[in-house]
């Protein structure tokens, strides 16, 4: 089963707040496809498990050269690879920490459910974790690192989607 891209969009779009960045939402982002394929659930949980325990302990992040827009990146094209679909996008946004709001780059999956509908995943490439989408905040234990060698751990940061190129 594929899905239409406008119709990924729109369902993309239902994570960004507000109606100006919704709109601004639909002008910064890029699909390269015009449908894409969910990943099951059993196989996007598998990846992300094989990514936190074989891939993620040899990644080291390097200012400005392996920073955060590269650890999304590479976890979309590898699990991509590994899964067979093109599920996973790349996420571009702001983090609210209690520091500040950096830019920040993550993931999205299209995850497909045993229903038949279609869920729309955040993942924080850095953690291998899954972000909550109802609320977008994700507790932080283990550090990230945003723009200009902010290192983020044991806080709460909140997520704000501004565009995808998928």
């Amino acid at each position: 089963m594929s899905v239409p891209a406008p119709v990924v969009a729109y369902e993309v779009s239902r994570l960004v707040d507000g109606i100006v960045d919704k709109l601004l939402f639909a002008v910064r982002s890029w699909f390269f496809d015009s449908a894409y394929v969910p990943v099951t659930t059993d196989a996007f949980n598998d990846v992300l498990e094989r990514w936190r325990r074989n891939i993620l302990p040899r990644l080291r992040y390097r200012y400005e050269i392996f920073d955060c827009d590269d650890f999304a990146r590479y976890f979309a094209s590898w699990a991509g690879l590994k899964t067979g679909t093109n599920a996973f996008g790349i996420a571009i946004g702001i983090v609210e920490t209690p520091s500040g709001s950096y830019g920040h780059a993550w993931n999205v999956v299209l995850v497909g459910s045993s229903g038949g509908q279609i869920l729309v995943t955040m993942v924080e490439p850095q953690l291998g974790a899954v972000i909550p989408v109802a609320t977008k905040v994700l507790d932080v234990r283990e550090p990230i690192v945003v723009r200009r060698r902010r290192s983020i751990g044991n806080a709460t940061v909140r997520y704000r989607l501004k565009a995808v190129v998928w």
